[in-house]
Parts: structure tokens; C-alpha cells; sequence
């Protein structure tokens, strides 16, 4: 069975409206991802270092790694879901990135994850007074 030059340019068409859906697909759970975990902020202290996150939604659990070790996690302001995920480990250093994973489970959405280097300052940044 011989294929014409109209059924080629048909399957074409296809493909590349399937593979925009997906890319849109993608683009749009990526978003989720991020607007979940927000401002998420690394800090050294004497003896490790903490990571400070605001999350969108109460969740069910959590897990924080800071360079492969478990943090202890506390809720700091309820109402804003402010969170700390304290972790001791003298060895990280003021200036360097280090990989800080947080994972959260919510009650409807699932799993949320986010997983990135992230620089580590030396004291917490300073937002202006109004």
C-alpha cells in the first residue's frame, strides 16, 4: 500500500498537535508543582543549616532533605504555613549550593515535589517594612 504525500502531511500534523497537548500537559502540572512549595529560602547556622518554605495548601505529610540528611521539620506561623526544616551538619558552608528536597503529600492533590541546588546564604534575607 502506497502512502501519498496527503496522508504523510496529515500524520505530520497530528504528531505535532499531540506533542503541543503534551508540552501544554507538562507545562501545566510544572506550574502546580511550583505554586505549591513557595519562597523557599536556605540559611547556615553554627552547627548545619535550615531551609524556610511557605506551602499552599496544610499537608498530610512531609519529608525534607537538606544534602541527603533528614531535617526536622516545625511549623512555624500556622496561618501563612510557614514551615522550618532544621538539619545539623557542621560541614556545609556559607557560599555553596547544596540540594535541598521537599516532598509534601496533600490530602487531594497527591504528591508534590520540589528538588533543586540551592545556594546557602550566609543570614535570612530582609524583606522592606511598610
Amino acid at each position: 500500500m502506497a502512502t501519498t504525500r496527503f496522508t504523510r502531511t496529515i500524520t505530520i500534523a497530528v504528531a505535532a498537535l499531540v506533542a503541543s497537548l503534551a508540552l501544554t500537559a507538562l507545562a501545566v502540572a510544572g506550574q502546580g508543582e511550583k505554586k505549591h512549595i513557595q519562597d523557599p529560602y536556605f540559611v547556615v547556622t553554627s552547627g548545619g543549616a535550615y531551609v524556610d518554605y511557605n506551602l499552599a495548601a496544610t499537608p498530610a505529610k512531609q519529608r525534607v532533605l537538606i544534602d541527603g540528611t533528614v531535617a526536622k521539620v516545625k511549623l512555624v506561623d500556622a496561618e501563612n504555613r510557614l514551615y522550618v526544616a532544621t538539619v545539623s551538619k557542621p560541614g556545609l558552608k556559607q557560599g555553596h549550593s547544596y540540594r535541598v528536597r521537599i516532598t509534601v503529600r496533600t490530602r487531594g492533590e497527591g504528591t508534590k515535589l520540589l528538588d533543586q541546588r540551592m545556594f546557602l546564604h550566609k543570614r535570612h534575607k530582609v524583606e522592606p517594612q511598610s
